[in-house]
C-alpha cells in the first residue's frame, strides 16, 4: 500500500487540465453557428424557388378543375409558412453575439434549441400532412383525370410515395440529427464560456 507521501506525489505529477480560454470557445461556438445558419439558409432558398415554379405552372397550364388550383396555393402557402419559421431561426444565428453576457445567451439558446426541436418534430409534421394534402388535391386532375393508362398513373404514385418516404424518414432524420448536434455543441459551448477565466 502506497504512503499518504507517494499519493501525494502521484497527486502532483497528474497536471490539471486547464479550460480552454474564452477566444477558443468563442471560435468553436462561431464555427457551429455558421455552419447552423448555412444549413438554414440554404433551406430557406431551395423552398422559395417553388413559389415561382408554382406561379409558372399556374400560369402556364389551364386546369380545368379547382383542385388543381386549390392544391398548387396551399403548397405555396404551407411553404411560405415553413420558411417564415426557418427565417426566425436564421435572424436568432444572425444577430448571435458571443461576447454577450453568457448566462443570458445561454438561456436565449436553450429557447432557440426547444422552438428548433419543436419546428423539426411537430412543426414539419404538419408541414408534410399539409403538403401532401396539397398534392393530392393536385393529383386529382394531374394523375387521376389525366388521359394516361392505369399502370403509369399508379407508377406516378409510387414514385411521389417513395420520395416522400426517403425525404421525411431518411434524409430529414438525419438532417435534423446534425442540426440539433450543432446546436447542443454551442450550448455546450456557452457553458464552458461561463466557467473560463476570461469571461
Amino acid at each position: 500500500m502506497n504512503s499518504f507521501n507517494e499519493i501525494e506525489a502521484l497527486w502532483k505529477k497528474i497536471e490539471a487540465r486547464p479550460l480552454p480560454d474564452a477566444t477558443q470557445i468563442i471560435g468553436k461556438a462561431q464555427k457551429n453557428k455558421n455552419q447552423v445558419s448555412r444549413k438554414i439558409s440554404v433551406q430557406i432558398f431551395c423552398m422559395l424557388l417553388v413559389i415561382p415554379a408554382l406561379f409558372y405552372v399556374g400560369l402556364t397550364f389551364q386546369f380545368q378543375y379547382w383542385s388543381s388550383y386549390a392544391g398548387m396555393i396551399l403548397m405555396a402557402l404551407c411553404v411560405l409558412l415553413f420558411s417564415y419559421f426557418r427565417l426566425q431561426q436564421y435572424l436568432f444565428l444572425k444577430q448571435v453575439d458571443f461576447s454577450e453576457d453568457p448566462y443570458e445567451l445561454l438561456k436565449r439558446f436553450k429557447k432557440f434549441y426547444a422552438h428548433q426541436q419543436w419546428l423539426n418534430t411537430k412543426g414539419s409534421f404538419w408541414y408534410v400532412l399539409i403538403l401532401n394534402i396539397a398534392f393530392a388535391l393536385y393529383f386529382y386532375e394531374v394523375v387521376y383525370k389525366a388521359p394516361t393508362t392505369m399502370p403509369v398513373k399508379i407508377m406516378i404514385l409510387m414514385i411521389y410515395i417513395a420520395w416522400m418516404l426517403i425525404a421525411t424518414r431518411w434524409i430529414k432524420k438525419i438532417s435534423n440529427k446534425k442540426e440539433h448536434k450543432k446546436t447542443q455543441a454551442i450550448i455546450k459551448q456557452i457553458q464552458q464560456l461561463q466557467q473560463s477565466p476570461d469571461s
